[in-house]
């Protein structure tokens, strides 16, 4: 157990940031403190990723250009049915997040990474902080 330093409760370790960030001063606050503190500043995340990829800009369109070929390579031939169907899974999340507020993620259940499909049956919408947490498991 760890008391937060900024809203003074005692929480599980697993509540607080593993890495500690100058920037942020996070060591000793839990994450919905963090994550309070952020949206209350977000233009100022905002213009750190502007300065970040400014700053990164090669590696930024690598790292892109190598996610849209592996997504490319792994979809399968695609009937008119199966593209119309990934297409309303992308606008059904789309309108989720604009009805509850909440983000929401379309997520292969297969990662790509792992050698899933980019295929109708191989995607579900997620919430973004379940996807986050779930990364390239399967």
């Amino acid at each position: 157990m760890k008391t937060c330093s900024k809203c003074k409760e005692t929480k599980p370790f697993e509540l607080f940031n593993k890495n500690k960030s100058k920037k942020d001063g996070y060591g000793h606050h839990c994450k919905s403190c963090i994550l309070a503190y952020r949206q209350s500043n977000r233009e100022l995340y905002n213009s750190y990723n502007l300065k970040y990829y400014s700053r990164n800009k090669e590696q930024y369109i690598s790292r892109n250009s190598s996610r849209r070929a592996k997504l490319k390579e792994q979809t399968p031939e695609l009937s008119y049915e199966e593209k119309k169907a990934v297409e309303n899974i992308y606008w059904l999340a789309k309108d989720l997040k604009t009805i509850t507020g909440e983000d929401y993620h379309v997520d292969h259940i297969h990662p790509l990474s792992k050698g899933g499909l980019h295929h109708p049956d191989n995607l579900q919408i997620l919430p973004s902080d379940l996807n986050l947490k779930k990364g390239n498991k399967v």
